[in-house]
């Protein structure tokens, strides 16, 4: 800050350099502190002075990824597509990640399709990278995660399916989540002993899953629509023993009444 100050007063051309440098890295240091409004002035600063190529670059990332921050996901697809756009970019550390940011400016926008073509791109970046050097891998499984929900949501249940399948093999924190999801969409293809199938697979294997009275819900009502009324009273009252509180008893209860 006090670097800033001396610089500010002496503006004489040799300096302009070390203003750009001291910008992003003050910036940088206000992200960290949660001071984004000051960080986003500092980052636009530093992208105007247009000295150094590669800070130039690193400064239009981080001020996409503020702007993110503070939830203007609009401008900061722009600015995101903007870094991209510099020659140096390729050469910063941020540039590995630039797919993902732009995916996930347009999942918040809610433009799936895009969204998911972005989330398709950082996994390809990060696959062929892996060959080499080895992967984020809580960004990859982040990655098949979010790419799996945006072809869910725009009804492309093979190609969600397949991404699903992917963070359920590589075991992550989200691989229940990615399991309920994998089943559902086999209901929406008419597949529904595949969706038996996996529900009863889910329920195996993760006795603590947050979606466990989710899928035994989903297992009755789709014993009933199969007719096998046997197995769907007996998932009802599983459900019923585990969960005699939950939001699902009262349906679970009306169900087999029925």
């Amino acid at each position: 800050k006090e670097a800033l100050i001396i610089l500010e007063k002496n503006g004489s051309q040799e300096n302009k350099l070390a203003y750009q440098k001291v910008l992003f890295y003050s910036g940088l240091q206000s992200f960290t502190d949660g001071e984004y409004q000051t960080a986003l002035k500092q980052f636009e600063k530093a992208v105007s002075q247009q000295k150094d190529a590669l800070i130039t670059a690193r400064a239009a990332f981080w001020k996409g990824e503020t702007q993110f921050v503070l939830d203007d996901f609009k401008n900061a697809l722009l600015t995101f597509k903007q870094f991209v756009g510099f020659g140096e970019a390729i050469n910063t550390p941020e540039f590995k990640n630039c797919n993902y940011n732009i995916a996930y400016a347009y999942f918040k926008m809610k433009e799936y399709d895009q969204a998911g073509n972005y989330f398709q791109k950082q996994i390809e970046k990060q696959i062929e990278k892996q060959i080499e050097k080895g992967t984020d891998k809580v960004r990859l499984n982040d990655a098949y995660l979010r790419l799996a929900d945006c072809r869910f949501v725009t009804s492309k249940y093979g190609a969600a399916m397949e991404a699903y399948a992917k963070v359920i093999e590589q075991k992550s924190v989200d691989a229940d989540y990615a399991a309920f999801q994998k089943a559902i969409s086999y209901g929406f293809v008419s597949k529904n002993d595949k969706k038996i199938e996996d529900l009863n697979k889910l329920i195996a294997n993760y006795s603590k899953s947050q979606y466990r009275d989710d899928a035994l819900f989903e297992l009755g009502n789709t014993y009933v629509a199969e007719k096998n009324y046997v197995l769907a009273i007996k998932a009802y009252d599983q459900l019923l023993s585990e969960f005699n509180k939950g939001s699902y008893a009262s349906k679970s209860i009306l169900r087999q009444g029925l």
